[in-house]
């Protein structure tokens, strides 16, 4: 397969509407299109961004509370176009609101555009378009059911938030993740036994008075 034979299997989500987008496998982003066999369409990979007349709007190392927000204002809109960038093969998703998403290629692009039942256009490790099973991402429905217990638990455990990122509780020493990586859900456990949250749930933007900063993740000057 090449680049236009590729760009041709994709065309046919224009006009497609998104009725759900939502993150998982860590910063990677998911757009479920309507009408599909299918409950998820396109992939954009773990690096993208969205610009709305060249300017940046959101993005991949954006905060979690951020890009689930963002996520919302996804939902319902209409794809204008789907096209991949000529030279380094980055996926172009332009909304019919003038935004556009598009994946930022690390090593190899991660990518790739539902056409069928457990069929993918993507670009392999290589380099070469294929339309087949794409085995780097056959766990996709165990994400989507991550991401919503994640998402349910940030809604049950609202929080206050500082404005001073060098108060985050994410830096403090003793804040444990309750996530491994810490993609899908911004929360962790107190670990203090002086702060009042000690054995609690936390927001990793949240703090106390009893704030410690852990040097190891402390902000560079």
């Amino acid at each position: 397969m090449n680049r236009d034979q590729a760009q041709e299997r994709i065309r046919q989500h224009v006009g497609a509407r998104i009725v759900r987008a939502w993150k998982g496998h860590g910063s990677a982003l998911f757009l479920d299109l309507e009408n599909e066999p299918v409950t998820k369409s396109i992939f954009a990979g773990y690096y993208w961004r969205s610009e709305r007349e060249g300017v940046i709007e959101a993005g991949w190392g954006d905060p979690n509370p951020a890009i689930v927000e963002f996520c919302k204002t996804l939902d319902g809109m209409t794809i204008a176009a789907i096209t991949i960038s000529d030279g380094v093969p980055e996926l172009v998703v332009e909304l019919a609101d003038g935004r556009s998403i598009r994946t930022i290629t690390h090593d190899e692009p991660l990518w790739h555009v539902n056409v069928g039942p457990k069929l993918y256009v993507f670009v392999d490790e290589s380099w070469t378009f294929r339309c087949d099973n794409d085995p780097r991402y056959d766990d996709d429905e165990l994400e989507r059911m991550e991401y919503e217990l994640a998402s349910a638990a940030h809604k049950r455990w609202r929080s206050t938030v500082t404005t001073d990122p060098t108060l985050f509780c994410q830096l403090c020493r003793f804040y444990r993740r309750i996530d491994g990586s810490g993609h899908l859900i911004d929360w962790g456990v107190c670990i203090s036994p002086k702060s009042p949250h000690d054995g609690k749930a936390v927001n990793c933007h949240h703090t106390c008075k009893e704030h410690e900063i852990d040097e190891s993740n402390a902000p560079s000057e």
